[in-house]
């Protein structure tokens, strides 16, 4: 098997975070950052049969002759997955409003945060404790 060395520029919070962590589970640095890596990727690898890609650029398709819509995920490591078929035009429609107005609602929600400010993770939170 042929490895690859990767690299990644985190912020000092986030390395304390990730020390804290692997001193706790008595791992190294770069074995647990390998093991995240795993843990991701398997999931787009098809390893099981069961699992479903994290990833993938949704794409719905218009059938004029049966006027509704096709609904498939491209991961990018085989065929589309298709969602559904023969999806009503009210029905696509109705998804796509909610979607919208919970994106608008979120983009609200964001403007609120300050620039500099962000959630702590509860993995850190429980090192607070």
């Amino acid at each position: 098997m042929e490895w690859k060395t990767i690299s990644a520029k985190i912020s000092e919070e986030d390395y304390g975070a990730m020390k804290i962590i692997c001193d706790r589970e008595k791992k190294k640095v770069n074995e647990f950052v390998a093991s995240l890596i795993k843990k991701e990727t398997e999931k787009v690898k098809g390893t099981s049969q069961n699992v479903f890609p994290t990833i993938g650029e949704n794409n719905f398709t218009y059938d004029p002759e049966s006027d509704s819509f096709i609904w498939a995920i491209h991961t990018g490591t085989s065929n589309p997955l298709i969602v559904s078929s023969k999806l009503g035009p009210h029905f696509v429609e109705s998804v796509y409003l909610a979607m919208k107005q919970g994106i608008d609602k979120r983009n609200k929600f964001l403007k609120q945060i300050k620039k500099k400010q962000s959630y702590i993770p509860e993995a850190i939170r429980r090192f607070k404790e």
